[in-house]
């Protein structure tokens, strides 16, 4: 279920957030992200804040018109011997679209009422790079309630470097463009939260390849630590209960 995403990575800044003393490490947070240099095939690329989409962009995007939908299916299939997709086990995504994005929700369903354990859903801004929002709770399925700093699980927000998208694929199109930025060795990304990875085990924000990242990692902290009192449950609507 879960979406691996390798980067090549030379350079990375890891700053620990804790909960309970936040507001007190927000000012060596920002000194200690400002300068993150990466050596390599992207050497020198001087982003700009404006580049780094944030989560409530990416959120405020979605919303600003009503979601068409585009098809639902596997991105990179397995096919047997005799050709045919082998559909059992497999993660299903559904695509979305409106004039400002392309949305994948990752693991949705034949339709919007059967429960969905893990949520996954990104964003991919029509003009370049994308925001996901990734939810695992260690039991049960997730529940919007129970998302924020406390929440028993893996729950973090992420940002990648994407190219734009051209013109308005259709499902396959888009999903051979969505295979390779994910295939992709040369991007960069962001994210703040906890996962699985021995970096973010607890709350924290990890970026490679991202020049100045604070803004980002601002504007996803609070996203992260309450999206109840954001649009986020809104935009989770939007997406999850889209008729299909």
């Amino acid at each position: 279920m879960k979406k691996i995403i390798t980067f090549l990575i030379f350079s990375l800044s890891v700053v620990s957030v804790n909960a309970e003393n936040a507001d007190s490490a927000n000012d060596e947070a920002s000194v200690a992200t400002e300068d993150i240099v990466v050596v390599g095939p992207r050497a020198r690329h001087s982003a700009t804040r404006a580049e780094l989409y944030t989560p409530q962009e990416a959120i405020s995007d979605t919303l600003s018109e009503p979601l068409v939908y585009v098809g639902r299916g596997i991105p990179d299939p397995i096919r047997g011997d005799n050709g045919v997709i082998i559909t059992e086990g497999a993660s299903q995504y559904c695509v979305f679209k409106n004039s400002k994005v392309y949305v994948i929700h990752q693991g949705c369903r034949p339709t919007a009422q059967q429960a969905v354990s893990v949520l996954v859903m990104e964003v991919f801004r029509r003009t370049g790079n994308s925001v996901r929002f990734y939810a695992e709770p260690n039991a049960n399925t997730y529940s919007l309630s129970s998302l924020g700093s406390s929440f028993s699980g893996t729950w973090n927000i992420g940002l990648m470097r994407s190219a734009a998208i051209s013109g308005e694929p259709n499902l396959q199109s888009f999903f051979e463009y969505y295979n390779t930025q994910n295939q992709s060795t040369n991007l960069g990304s962001c994210t703040y939260g906890r996962s699985s990875s021995e970096l973010l085990r607890e709350e924290g924000f990890l970026c490679a390849g991202m020049p100045e990242p604070t803004a980002w990692r601002d504007a996803a902290r609070s996203i992260y630590r309450s999206p109840a009192d954001t649009r986020f449950n809104e935009f989770h609507d939007a997406i999850r209960f889209h008729r299909r």
